[in-house]
């Protein structure tokens, strides 16, 4: 019988800068604060992810012209729930 293990890999050539950890941990001081800096990570990777989508499906990145009519116009605060739990 074949025991599954369950193993997080870090195969997406993802590498953060130890500068960014610390960053990161910065205002740590213990496991109370630790869904404060959950909640940050995941704010921000949201808004890049989404940022990048629009990128894409526009066809330029933030800040360039465009001829198109498809066009940024703007932007607005938006709520976006997850069925993340600690």
């Amino acid at each position: 019988m074949t025991k599954k293990t369950n193993k997080i890999a870090n195969d997406s050539g993802l590498k953060l800068k130890p500068e960014t950890w610390t960053d990161i941990l910065a205002n740590y001081k213990g496991p109370e604060d630790f869904a404060d800096i959950w909640s940050t990570l995941k704010k921000g990777v949201i808004e890049r992810m989404l940022e990048g989508e629009l990128d894409h499906h526009l066809g330029y990145p933030k800040g360039c012209r465009t001829i198109s009519d498809n066009a940024r116009n703007g932007s607005s605060s938006k709520t976006v729930l997850t069925d993340t739990v600690l």
